[in-house]
């Protein structure tokens, strides 16, 4: 009786931890990048520019042979330039990303989203010369799980460019003003397998 009572509970202990065999993986960013630039008066050149990448990985295993990996990255690249001579010239660009992937086990579930909001004016005012502006972002992310169940995947990539440019002479005024947004989410689930 006494060997009975202790495998029951041995049995009960088994049962208990590999129930408690989870894997959750989160992960997230956010990208805001303003770039200004004026140019006014006599004779010359002025540019400026942002860049910035991000990059994240994230891997994980448990107990009852589950397997998870996500990784995400991102690039944003931003430049203006003017020249010339009297007048003015302007450039303000305004770059929004984020994006945010979550995945865990059991039963086996991914989800993850990337939005990106680009905005440029480009402005020539009187004078003799040139500006242009220009921003591009990319952002992938990519999710697998394996396991006894099987093996699911998500990937999202976005990208997204503007350029505008504008020369003028004494009596121009010019200007030009774009903006992109873009997301892309998805979500994937699986109930897993019964004995």
């Amino acid at each position: 009786m006494r060997n009975a009572f202790l495998l029951s509970i041995g049995a009960v202990l088994l049962v208990s931890s590999a129930s408690l065999a989870a894997i959750l993986e989160n992960q997230g960013f956010t990208l805001f990048a303003p770039n200004y630039l004026f140019k006014a008066g006599p004779a010359g050149s002025a540019q400026g520019g942002n860049s910035a990448t991000v990059g994240q990985d994230q891997r994980d295993s448990d107990s009852l042979g589950n397997i998870a990996l996500q990784g995400e990255t991102a690039v944003l690249n931003q430049g203006a330039v003017a020249v010339g001579q009297g007048g003015a010239s302007e450039v303000m660009q305004t770059a929004l990303a984020a994006g945010g992937q979550t995945q865990g086990t059991p039963p086996p579930f991914q989800s993850q989203w990337l939005d990106v909001m680009l905005d440029q004016v480009v402005d020539r005012i009187g004078g003799v010369g040139s500006v242009q502006g220009d921003q591009a972002f990319v952002g992938v992310q990519n999710q697998i799980e394996v396991g006894p169940w099987g093996v699911a995947g998500n990937s999202n990539i976005v990208g997204a460019a503007q350029f505008s440019a504008l020369g003028g002479g004494p009596c121009s005024n010019l200007g030009v003003n774009t903006n992109a947004n873009l997301g892309v989410s998805q979500t994937n689930g699986n109930g897993g397998c019964c004995p």
